[in-house]
């Protein structure tokens, strides 16, 4: 067996910006999406 080892940048790069983003949505998605509903009222016409 061989030792994990931690990496560098250029090998981790893709997963740290991934992770970044993905941080970064979970934060800001749920405030953009109530500000789209307070600017656009959603209507269910199909009850």
């Amino acid at each position: 067996k061989t030792e994990a080892r931690p990496g560098t940048l250029e090998e981790n790069y893709e997963k740290i910006k991934d992770n970044l983003f993905q941080q970064k949505m979970e934060l800001e998605y749920p405030i953009w999406l109530g500000e789209q509903y307070q600017k656009y009222p959603v209507e269910n016409f199909l009850t």
